[in-house]
């Protein structure tokens, strides 16, 4: 019987924490340590890539924290025209998850 409460924890743990077992765009990843990176829009090839804006947000086990959206990456280098957006993860184990977001442009 303890056996099959023990199993059944680990289940729901895993199936709370699948959110964190993804890649950008909902590809799976199956690793227990990941780092991804994936490419965002491309918005304006036209616009140099003189500053780069960097926003993110954390998660440890079911807390998570902090702004990871585009306006606060560009809010945070003064980003007056895009280029082009970059994500990024980190995640180990679903216990410790990073999620970046990259903005390029002038």
């Amino acid at each position: 019987m303890t056996k099959l409460l023990g199993l059944s924890a680990v289940a729901a743990a895993l199936v709370l924490c699948a959110g964190c077992f993804t890649a950008p765009y909902g590809a799976p990843v199956s690793a227990p340590i990941q780092m991804t990176k994936g490419a965002g829009q491309v918005v304006d090839n036209a616009v140099p890539c003189t500053k780069v804006g960097k926003s993110m947000a954390k998660g440890i086990i079911l807390v998570g924290f902090g702004d990871a959206s585009v306006d606060a990456a560009v809010k945070a280098a003064g980003i007056k025209k895009i280029h082009h957006i970059d994500t990024e993860q980190f995640n180990v184990l679903g216990i410790y998850c990073e999620a970046n977001t990259v903005v390029y442009g002038e």
